[in-house]
């Protein structure tokens, strides 16, 4: 588990619309890209939308991300190798 903050942006409500405020995100790793898909799947049959994903990122990580019922923004992901 990774949690990010950032000391240098202001505290706010999590406002899901605006720049990331005071606790950035939550992330989860998990194994394959099969587990993010499983999972990703297990939260939309559950009526969770996703934010983002499953997508391969710039920096080389497989993910999805959602709000928790608090409205942080939480990823589950993991490192893909392309080729």
């Amino acid at each position: 588990m990774e949690i990010m903050s950032r000391p240098d942006i202001p505290d706010n409500l999590n406002d899901p619309v605006s720049q990331y405020k005071g606790v950035i995100h939550f992330a989860f790793e998990v194994r394959t890209m099969e587990e993010v898909d499983r999972l990703a799947q297990k939260f939309i049959d559950a009526g969770v939308p996703l934010l983002s994903g499953p997508r391969k990122t710039g920096d080389g990580y497989y993910e999805f991300e959602i709000f928790d019922p608090d409205q942080n923004r939480v990823e589950v992901g993991t490192i893909y190798r392309a080729g």
